[in-house]
C-alpha cells in the first residue's frame, strides 16, 4: 500500500521505504533517500483541513522553514524532499545552540501570512476533553478557561504548529539548520 501511495502522488517507483516514526496523526516513510512521504491517519475534521495545511506547509518551505513540497493531496498525504544529513531530535539530545535556533524557527512560523481559519480555542479544548475521558477539578478547569480566554482576548492569532514535540524537529547535521515538519 506505501509503495503504491507514493506513486499515486509523484508517479515515481520508489524502491527503498523506511518507516520513520507512526505518530498520532500520520505515518511517516523515508524513500530512497530523497522523499519523506506521510499518510495522514483519520483526524478530527473539525480542526483538520488539507487545504489549508498545504497552503501553511508551501508557504514555510518557500521560506526555508520547512522541506520542500512535492505532492500533496486532498486527504493530506503528502510527500517532500528528504533533508539530507538529517535527523530527528531525540529528547535529550537538544544543544542550547539547538534551542535557540529552534526559538526562531518558531518566531518565524508566527509571523507567516495567516493562511488558516479561526476556531475557538475553548471549543477546540472541551472536545479534547471530552474524547481524552479525563476529569479535571471544577475549580481548577475554571480557572485555566477564564485565564486561556483572557489570553485570547489580548494576543493577535498567529500560525502555530500544534505539534511541537522533538519528532517534529529535523536538523541537518552538515548545515545545522533545523527545520519543522
Amino acid at each position: 500500500m506505501v509503495k503504491e501511495r507514493f506513486k499515486e502522488l509523484t508517479g515515481f517507483e520508489g524502491n527503498e521505504f523506511i518507516e520513520l516514526h507512526s505518530g498520532l496523526s500520520n505515518a511517516t516513510y523515508a524513500v530512497d533517500g530523497e522523499y519523506a512521504l506521510r499518510i495522514k491517519k483519520p483526524s478530527d475534521k473539525a480542526f483538520y483541513s488539507p487545504k489549508y495545511e498545504k497552503k501553511v506547509l508551501m508557504n514555510a518551505a518557500s521560506c526555508g522553514l520547512a522541506p520542500d513540497v512535492i505532492a500533496f493531496d486532498k486527504n493530506g498525504d503528502c510527500v517532500t524532499r528528504w533533508i539530507k544529513d538529517s535527523r530527528a531530535y531525540v529528547e535529550p539530545s537538544m544543544s542550547d545552540e539547538d534551542l535557540i535556533n529552534t526559538v526562531e524557527i518558531i518566531k518565524k512560523v508566527h509571523k507567516l501570512p495567516r493562511i488558516f481559519r479561526n476556531f475557538s480555542a475553548i471549543q477546540r479544548y472541551s472536545h479534547y476533553k471530552r474524547l481524552s475521558k479525563v476529569a479535571i477539578a471544577d475549580e481548577y478547569e475554571d480557572k485555566v478557561v477564564a485565564l486561556a480566554k483572557t489570553i485570547f482576548k489580548k494576543d493577535k492569532a498567529v500560525l502555530s504548529h500544534n505539534d511541537m514535540v522533538f519528532g517534529n524537529l529535523i536538523k541537518d547535521v552538515r548545515t545545522k539548520r533545523i527545520y519543522l515538519i
